[in-house]
């Protein structure tokens, strides 16, 4: 028979585990300053721009979505009207709540994306993510 005193124990090591990897997790969220989860938000909504164009390009023979297709609004938005990313994410710096855009290299802002496709090999793309006032993200053409 299960002692239940040794049973409640391991109850408890596994709720103490649980509630450690948790506070691991949320650890740059809840403890830093409002900077530092502004461009620790724009970096994980970066990454799920990241996932959805790779999503895309499975998809499509690894060819990754034209830039005039990456508008963010749904009607337009390949990546929103194939269902790659079901939203884009929020923009932490937006004072009004809006989403991440893409943006032209020449004129960046902070949470906002650049977006560009190699139209020689459409396999390449590079895409920069901004915080303020620098480049927290950035992925380049690569072979």
């Amino acid at each position: 028979m299960i002692d239940k005193t040794k049973l409640r124990t391991v109850e408890i090591v596994i709720l103490i585990c649980a509630v450690a990897g948790a506070a691991a997790l949320s650890w740059p969220v809840l403890f830093q300053s409002s900077a530092a989860k502004r461009a620790y938000m724009t970096r994980l909504g970066a990454e799920a721009i990241r996932i959805a164009m790779d999503h895309y390009a499975a998809a499509h023979l690894g060819s990754y979505p034209p830039p005039a297709q990456i508008t963010g609004t749904p009607t337009d938005d390949i990546l929103l009207i194939e269902k790659h990313i079901l939203a884009y994410p929020a923009n932490p710096y937006s004072k009004d709540g809006g989403t991440m855009k893409n943006v032209p290299f020449n004129k960046p802002s902070p949470g906002n994306f650049s977006y560009i496709r190699n139209e020689e090999k459409q396999y390449q793309y590079k895409m920069s993510v901004y915080g303020d006032p620098a480049v927290l993200y950035s992925h380049d053409f690569q072979d």
